[in-house]
């Protein structure tokens, strides 16, 4: 084996075994799928932690809610908790596209770099090979 090419095979071997192999997961998936699933993912989450925070806020406020309950007015009160989840929902929807996007872009550059790196790898292994015949021709020859 020639120097180049043992020099090639293990930037190849560097990339994938650093971190750098999430980036050729991402990059399996269209960017649109990708941030979509990112985006769903995002709901359910949001979704669950708000309702965990609620229950607890109200679990917190538990003997305040019973004491004034002929009091309390409960259509503002759900109108708040309404406008809260959809902030909170849109601030960390936003959120999660903004970051998913650039970790997609950012995983495309480095899995086109992989991807040139392999070419390059493939190239020297066809030029070796080659090589390697026409030495066996002339060989032949002789």
């Amino acid at each position: 084996m020639n120097e180049k090419k043992v020099h090639q095979m293990i930037r190849v071997a560097r990339y994938e075994q650093k971190a750098e192999s999430e980036d050729l997961k991402i990059h399996k998936y269209y960017r649109r799928d990708y941030v979509a699933f990112a985006m769903i993912r995002n709901f359910f989450v949001v979704t669950i932690g708000y309702g965990l925070l609620l229950g607890a806020v109200l679990l917190y406020n538990m003997e305040f809610l019973l004491n004034n309950l002929k009091n309390l007015n409960v259509k503002p009160l759900l109108i708040t908790i309404g406008t809260g989840y959809v902030f909170v929902l849109a601030l960390y929807s936003v959120l999660v596209y903004t970051l998913c996007s650039l970790r997609y872009l950012r995983a495309e550059r480095k899995a086109k770099r992989y991807y040139s790196e392999l070419k390059k790898l493939r190239n020297l292994q066809r030029m070796e090979k080659n090589t390697l015949k026409q030495q066996d021709e002339i060989q032949e020859v002789q």
